[in-house]
């Protein structure tokens, strides 16, 4: 009964919006040029408010929801798309709006040594002020960064032989009809402790998981060779903004 209520009230609805919309076409051609479309602008505004109210509530506020979510997407990309920076976007970032707040944690067993580096790097991107990491687990629907690290061997199938892999890192996307955000992940290989454990290699990590890509920039802190980079360029700079102004 309250579903054949709604289904009658939108047929109602419907023919009075046909009656108005036809309306002039029966009236005196004087009577027509009287008529100033901005109340009738007034009277579809009102007719669809009233209208909404049959909708159920989760599913009008769904679409308005992923109608306004698409905008967002829609005005991020073209935003990304007229930077100029030579530090690219990370591809599965690239259109993404992603709040600039992020919550971080160390991975049981991480090392002081690595945790120092990283904290190193943290600051680096903080003194930004276009991204804010704060210590935490952070909640459902966050961004996060987890550190942590890792060991490869000679026969890694990922490793190649003519470099030494120092670290690794990048975003993982998450998306649903009202938000986005980013659960990053930037990692230290303990294989070669010597030269991965540094702020170079903890800021370059963490750019990625930030939605930083490779630089071909030998001064970027996202060159994809280690330089011992450690401060970023005004490149890298305008990429972050371009991703979470």
């Amino acid at each position: 009964m309250r579903h054949f209520k709604n289904l009658l009230g939108i047929l109602i609805f419907g023919v009075l919006i046909f009656e108005l919309a036809t309306y002039p076409k029966w009236m005196p051609l004087v009577e027509q040029q009287k008529l100033n479309f901005s109340s009738f602008g007034k009277i579809e505004n009102t007719l669809s408010s009233e209208l909404a109210k049959y909708l159920p509530k989760s599913l009008n506020g769904k679409l308005v929801a992923e109608s306004s979510q698409q905008e967002i997407i829609k005005k991020k990309t073209n935003q990304q798309d007229l930077s100029n920076s030579t530090t690219p976007i990370e591809s599965i970032v690239k259109g993404v709006p992603l709040a600039n707040t992020y919550y971080y944690s160390f991975a049981e067993g991480t090392p002081n040594s690595v945790k120092q580096v990283f904290s190193l790097a943290i600051a680096t991107y903080n003194n930004t002020g276009i991204v804010k990491l704060v210590p935490g687990t952070g909640e459902a629907g966050q961004n996060t960064v987890v550190f942590s690290t890792y060991y490869t061997t000679e026969d890694d199938p990922d490793v190649q032989q003519s470099t030494e892999e120092l670290g690794k890192g990048g975003p993982e996307i998450f998306k649903s009809s009202i938000s986005s955000y980013n659960h990053g992940r930037a990692l230290i290989n303990l294989q070669y402790p010597d030269e991965a454990i540094s702020q170079a290699v903890a800021t370059h990590e963490l750019g990625h998981a930030l939605g930083l890509g490779h630089s071909k920039d030998p001064q970027s802190v996202m060159y994809p060779m280690d330089k011992g980079m450690t401060a970023l360029t005004q490149n890298d700079i305008n990429t972050l903004h371009a991703i979470y102004d």
